[in-house]
């Protein structure tokens, strides 16, 4: 074929899938439809493969805003369903192909959009400090354009204060969390429930627990009065982070029960067993039954936990060296399992020094959440 009919080749190929895949929701999210966006996903990773291809061999092969804004969505359910090799490189990809683009509106909004899942990305996998700078520059460009689209400035704003409550800057996410809301309240619009529920999280960082239980289960009851049931978001943030304020306050039983609603939330259908955040589900179940001194069901559910941290350990070493060293705590109250505790113990401490390589504290679980993300952390 020639270059022009390959160009076009491509381009009713890519509006063939596009018209296929499932579009994000009006919260900007896939869950409901992770089946459907694994049933076309290895089509847009081929079409985006092919994009590359095309552009090596000659640069003026372009791509057009279907093709960046298909990769876009898939970029998005990759992030979901915690697929950050395949995130990392569609997002290196729809880098290059939006800078292709003619249409400078278009090209601001994919450029944005594609810097904050690479966002998203980093900030899943630890180094939250590039998350916060891509945030930033994304947030930016929303700031500067006009008219200006303010749901999408909340929604940066609202990105910037998870990043902010990851890397340990509680009062700074906050801030940025009120200013998603105060966005919204300029419009004369109400706050959506999926920002409300971070800053209830930010609250419980700032040891403000009363506040921040009061305002999770106004969340709950706006998630299940929505038409559709936000199932994610409700295990995620507020039926997690209430557990988190049950075991601060001593209340071991009650986190218990929460932490296993969180989890039979969240497995309501397929591709969510190997998350990270199933495994943080059995992490904490796991933790407070030890609280309890229920060693037995500490020990099986830490187990659990470690089936799926382990599948991750190459980009998530902490979530890993969390339930190790949590397990190695629950098999010394079984003098039958000491050896393999201190083995654990000592895996623990090797997979957090690859995080931080200038750690001495080992002996708590502290050092190992100050470095996870802040959804299940």
């Amino acid at each position: 074929m020639s270059p022009d009919e390959r160009q076009k080749a491509f381009d009713d190929a890519v509006a063939f899938v596009y018209k296929a895949y499932p579009q994000m929701d009006g919260r900007g999210q896939l869950y409901d439809h992770w089946a459907e966006c694994n049933y076309y996903q290895q089509h847009v990773i081929n079409l985006a493969d092919s994009f590359m291809e095309e552009h090596r061999a000659s640069k003026s092969f372009r791509a057009t805003w279907k093709f960046c804004e298909l990769v876009n969505q898939s970029q998005r359910f990759l992030y979901e369903t915690n697929l950050m090799n395949d995130l990392k490189k569609l997002c290196e990809i729809n880098t290059i192909a939006v800078d292709t683009l003619d249409e400078a509106d278009r090209r601001d909004d994919l450029k944005a959009s594609v810097l904050s899942h690479q966002a998203n990305l980093y900030e899943s996998i630890g180094k939250v400090d590039q998350a916060i700078e891509w945030n930033q520059q994304a947030y930016q460009i929303r700031l500067n354009q006009k008219p200006p689209k303010y749901h999408l400035i909340s929604s940066f704003e609202n990105n910037l204060g998870f990043c902010y409550n990851t890397a340990n800057k509680h009062d700074t996410a906050f801030e940025y969390f009120k200013k998603a809301e105060a966005t919204w309240h300029g419009q004369g619009l109400p706050c959506p429930v999926v920002i409300l529920k971070n800053m209830a999280r930010g609250l419980l960082y700032l040891k403000r627990l009363d506040e921040a239980r009061a305002l999770l289960k106004t969340c709950i009851d706006g998630f299940r009065n929505e038409d559709t049931l936000n199932w994610a978001m409700v295990a995620y943030s507020a039926y997690f982070a209430l557990g988190l304020i049950d075991r601060r306050e001593g209340k071991f039983e009650s986190a218990e029960a929460t932490f296993i609603e969180a989890q039979n939330l969240w497995l309501k259908g397929d591709l969510k067993e190997l998350h990270p955040f199933n495994g943080a589900c059995m992490y904490k179940t796991g933790a407070v039954c030890l609280d309890q001194g229920k060693v037995e069901a500490a020990i099986k559910h830490l187990r659990d936990s470690i089936k799926v941290t382990e599948k991750h350990m190459k980009l998530m070493p902490v979530e890993h060296a969390r339930s190790l060293f949590k397990l190695s705590e629950a098999l010394t109250q079984d003098p039958q399992y000491e050896s393999e505790a201190e083995g654990f113990r000592d895996k623990a401490e090797k997979n957090l020094r690859e995080r931080d390589p200038s750690a001495t504290d080992f002996g708590s679980e502290e050092p190992y959440d100050l470095l996870i993300p802040i959804f299940w952390r």
